[in-house]
């Protein structure tokens, strides 16, 4: 029973779904989510950073594609500018299809 209980507070779904009630609260209080880049409480990604956009990208542009998301969100938002390194997928020795074997399992998660 002990055991049950502590699988269903950590698994990924769930920590998921409390984060996303967690950012659903703070957008109703907190002074970032009155941010312009935010419409209706959702916000805008850059199409490059999206994503739809990610999960079509062939498996050998996957590493620019990735890199060129996480650019234009760090050109798109203040806060974010500094928080990633620069072409973070194309130094890294991967091979394609296990960039694209990672973006497919990341996929599988529910997005409800």
């Amino acid at each position: 029973m002990i055991k049950k209980k502590l699988d269903e507070n950590f698994n990924l779904e769930t920590i998921l779904f409390k984060c996303r009630d967690i950012l659903r609260q703070a957008r109703n209080s907190g002074s970032f989510f009155d941010d312009p880049t935010f419409t209706d409480g959702t916000y805008n990604l850059p199409i490059e950073a999206r994503w739809s956009t990610i999960i079509n990208v062939p498996a050998s542009d996957l590493n620019v594609a990735l890199d060129t998301a996480l650019r234009s969100l760090a050109e798109s938002n203040e806060i974010l500018k500094g928080c990633f390194i620069e072409n973070t997928f194309m130094t890294r020795n991967l091979a394609p299809n296990d960039i694209k074997k990672v973006v497919d399992e990341v996929n599988k998660i529910s997005h409800l």
